[in-house]
């Protein structure tokens, strides 16, 4: 049963890797892409004024989001093999 288990969870950490990840990487990519010509209009707490920190293209949210995803999902990774690892420790 722990194997069964374990195998499901490393096919749907494939999943997410191979469909799912880059379907929301490219999503971000192109939010990014689009805030470019937006530079100067503001940011997401409202228009820049003159002193402001920022020029409000790409807010840095955006950024931190697709680090943080692949951060996730590179944990999630290791966490996968680490039971992996100890269900084969089990079979012994």
């Amino acid at each position: 049963m722990l194997r069964s288990q374990i195998t499901n969870l490393r096919i749907r950490h494939t999943t997410f890797c191979t469909i799912v990840l880059p379907r929301i990487g490219a999503l971000l990519d192109r939010m990014i892409d689009i805030a470019g010509p937006l530079k100067g209009l503001g940011g997401v707490n409202g228009p820049i004024h003159d002193g402001q920190e920022g020029d409000g293209a790409v807010p840095g949210e955006l950024l931190d989001a697709q680090d943080d995803l692949e951060a996730q999902v590179t944990s999630m990774g290791e966490h996968v093999q680490w039971c992996q690892q100890l269900e084969a420790q089990c079979t012994r």
